[in-house]
C-alpha cells in the first residue's frame, strides 16, 4: 500500500488527507481584487469649501469579514500659492475615513495628491466617494484631470 505523498506549500506541509479543506481556506482567504472603481476625465473647479468630487463615488457589495483598500488619486491646484487643499476618502454618510494634505507650491501646475485607507465594514452595500476642501488660504482649488491623468477611486478586495 502507498503511503500518500505530502506537499509543500509556501514553506508548509499541507496533510494530504485535508488537502482540499487547506486550499479552499486559503482560496476563501485570498485577496479577491478591484470591487469598485470610478474616474473622470474632468477637471472641477472653484472648490473653497467640501465639496463631493463629481462621478467619484463607487458603491458594490461587501462581504462580511473580509478588508478592502480603499485608493484615491488625483492632481490639484489653487489660485493662490499657498493656499492647503485637503483630498478625503468618505463612506456614504461623509464620514472620514482618510485624508491627504498639501501645501498649494504653483499657480499653474497641478500637484498630485494620493490617499489610502483599509476597512472592514459590515456585509452588504458599501458605498466610499471623495471629497475636496481648501483648508487654508482665500484661493480657488480646482481637481485637475484629462484622458492622460483621470482622477479616480479604487476599492480592493485584500482578503480576511
Amino acid at each position: 500500500m502507498a503511503l500518500p505523498i505530502a506537499s509543500v506549500v509556501a514553506g508548509s506541509i499541507i496533510d494530504p488527507t485535508l488537502f482540499g479543506n487547506e486550499v479552499i481556506d486559503a482560496l476563501n482567504a485570498a485577496p479577491r481584487g478591484r470591487v469598485g472603481y470610478a474616474a473622470v476625465t474632468a477637471s472641477q473647479t472653484t472648490i473653497t469649501t467640501v465639496v463631493d468630487l463629481t462621478s467619484l463615488t463607487t458603491t458594490f457589495t461587501a462581504a462580511a469579514g473580509r478588508r478592502y483598500r480603499i485608493s484615491a488619486g488625483c492632481k490639484v491646484l489653487s489660485t493662490i500659492v499657498g493656499d492647503a487643499i485637503q483630498l478625503q476618502i468618505t463612506d456614504g454618510s461623509g464620514t472620514v475615513l482618510q485624508n491627504a494634505e498639501m501645501i498649494n507650491q504653483s499657480g499653474s501646475t497641478g500637484q498630485s495628491m494620493a490617499c489610502s485607507v483599509p476597512v472592514v465594514p459590515g456585509a452588504g452595500s458599501q458605498t466610499y466617494k471623495l471629497r475636496m476642501l481648501r483648508t487654508a488660504g482665500t484661493g480657488s482649488v480646482s481637481m485637475i484631470a484629462g484622458s492622460t491623468a483621470p482622477a479616480f477611486i479604487l476599492v480592493e478586495d485584500i482578503g480576511t
